[in-house]
Formats: structure tokens, C-alpha cells, sequence
């Protein structure tokens, strides 16, 4: 039995939910959107999961967010996806952070921290999960992605553990990065979708974002671009890339061990990003 805790972004929330509707023969939404704090359970049943929202009880915006009732109400069957019996996985959306605040700059909003409301967030989901174990995670692992906001939600959801339960290292998962969508259309992404590539790239270029999104002006692309690249970069510049946000170690190894390896293939950030979705970590 394992367990895991992802902290990740809304559109990676949203894109994992939907190939599992597309999996398990259901309509996907009409562009559901999770609350900065949402986590969602999914538990192993060997031949099946079962999937629940189990934190927030109420949204902070209902007229944007879907609820706990109408998600669970979607998935109140079990799903045919294989996963081993007894391993728990929970899926975290990062806090409400600096790039969230519509009068941000983009030089604030670059990698930007969460806020005082985040930090709030990111505790009350640790305290979720605390009251779905009963406090009981065997052997547990915590994965982010390569942003800021998303490594301090793990630290403050780790802070509402026991001792004993709690751990000090976070493993940076490439497949659980950020990433732009087309603006409009369904928060799906799937593996043979030739913008999945650019979709997933930290260094996405104006012209590739106008593909996703073709609607937004050029400042608003800008924004949406700046927003989602990460400050770190552990391959180009190791020593100023954070391994540590207070007491817990962040763990770079698995991220450069992919990244070198595809690099030496000729591969794009985006073509090793995609070559697993985040459905098949949770999964696995």
C-alpha cells in the first residue's frame, strides 16, 4: 500500500479528470474549473478506482468552481481504470498565489508565491487529507511541479501531518508542470495532440501561444506565458536553483534525469514533458 500527495495547477487537475471521462466512456464537462485548494482521492481497486472530491465542502466562487456535490454526483460509480488495491493517491490544486491578483504585474506574477489566502488553502488541504486517512499515510510520497506556489501548498499540506507521518523531501514531477490550453475549449489534452508539445513548454514562444489561444491579445498571451515559467532551471543553472523552501528538501533527480536523458535525444522540453501524462503517475 502507498500513498501520494501531487500538488499540481487547475489545468492539470482539469486535463486529468477529463481523459479519465474519456477512459471510462463519459461526457466531459463543459469546462470545469477547481478551486485553488481542491483535492481530489483516487483510490485503487485493482481492476477499478473510485474517484471523490473530498475537500472543498464549499467553493470560495460557485459561480466559477464546480462543487464537491456535483463532481462526486459525476463519479459516483467506479471507474475501469486498473490501479493496485489499497494505494491512495491525492491530487491538490496549488493555493491562490500572487499571479491569481488581477492588478499583479507580470514581473509579480512570474513564479509567484502564494499569498496569505493561499497559505490558508494549502493548510485547510492537508487538513482534508489528515481527516480522510485518519492521520494513517503508509509509506508516503510527495510529488509538485517545477513552480513555486505549487512546492510551498506541499509544504504547508506536509505541516498538518503528524510527525511521525510527515516527511522531508518533495520530488519535482515533470508531468505535473503547468500548462496553457486552448482558451474556450475543453481542458483535454490528449497524447497524440500535436499542441500537447508546446502546450506543456516552459519556454513556449508568443507565436506558438497564439495557436492556443487565438482569441488573446498579444499582452494577455504574454501574461499567460509568464505566469506558468518556473524561476528554477536545474539544468542550466544548478546553483541558483532552490532545493529548499524552509525545512523541506526539494529533490531535482527524477526532473534532470528526464530532461538529460531526452535532451541527448534531441527531444524539446515539451516532447519529454508529454511523454507521460499525469493520469499514468497517479496510476502506476
Amino acid at each position: 500500500m502507498y500513498t501520494t500527495i501531487i500538488v499540481t495547477s487547475n489545468n492539470r487537475v482539469a486535463c486529468t479528470v477529463n481523459s479519465i471521462l474519456e477512459l471510462s466512456g463519459l461526457e466531459l464537462p463543459d469546462n470545469w474549473v477547481y478551486d485553488n485548494g481542491c483535492v481530489l482521492k483516487f483510490e485503487g481497486l485493482n481492476d477499478t478506482i473510485r474517484l471523490t472530491m473530498i475537500h472543498p465542502e464549499q467553493v470560495s466562487n460557485p459561480d466559477r468552481f464546480i462543487s464537491k456535490e456535483k463532481f462526486n454526483d459525476k463519479f459516483k460509480n467506479e471507474l475501469p481504470i486498473k490501479m493496485p488495491l489499497g494505494n491512495i493517491k491525492y491530487l491538490v490544486r496549488h493555493g491562490y498565489a500572487g499571479h491569481n491578483e488581477f492588478s499583479a504585474t507580470n514581473e509579480q506574477a512570474h513564479d509567484a508565491a502564494l499569498t496569505s489566502t493561499g497559505i490558508i488553502q494549502a493548510k485547510n488541504s492537508g487538513l482534508a487529507i489528515v481527516k480522510d486517512s485518519k492521520g494513517i499515510l503508509p509509506n508516503l510520497e510527495v510529488k509538485c511541479s517545477d513552480l513555486y506556489r505549487t512546492m510551498q501548498t506541499i509544504e504547508y499540506v506536509l505541516l498538518e501531518l503528524s510527525e511521525e507521518q510527515r516527511i522531508d523531501t518533495c520530488e519535482v514531477c515533470i508531468e505535473a508542470r503547468e500548462n496553457s490550453r486552448p482558451i474556450g475549449g475543453l481542458q483535454h489534452w490528449r497524447k497524440d495532440d500535436p499542441l500537447t508539445e508546446i502546450a506543456i513548454d516552459p519556454t513556449i514562444s508568443l507565436d506558438q501561444l497564439r495557436l492556443l489561444a487565438p482569441s488573446k491579445t498579444d499582452v494577455e498571451l504574454e501574461r499567460m506565458r509568464i505566469e506558468n515559467r518556473p524561476k528554477n532551471d536545474p539544468i542550466k543553472n544548478w546553483n541558483e536553483c532552490l532545493k529548499k523552501v524552509n525545512w523541506l528538501n526539494i529533490d531535482w533527480s527524477k526532473y534532470i534525469e528526464k530532461l538529460t536523458k531526452g535532451y541527448a535525444e534531441g527531444k524539446t522540453f515539451g516532447q519529454i514533458a508529454s511523454q507521460n501524462t499525469l493520469l499514468e503517475i497517479i496510476i502506476e
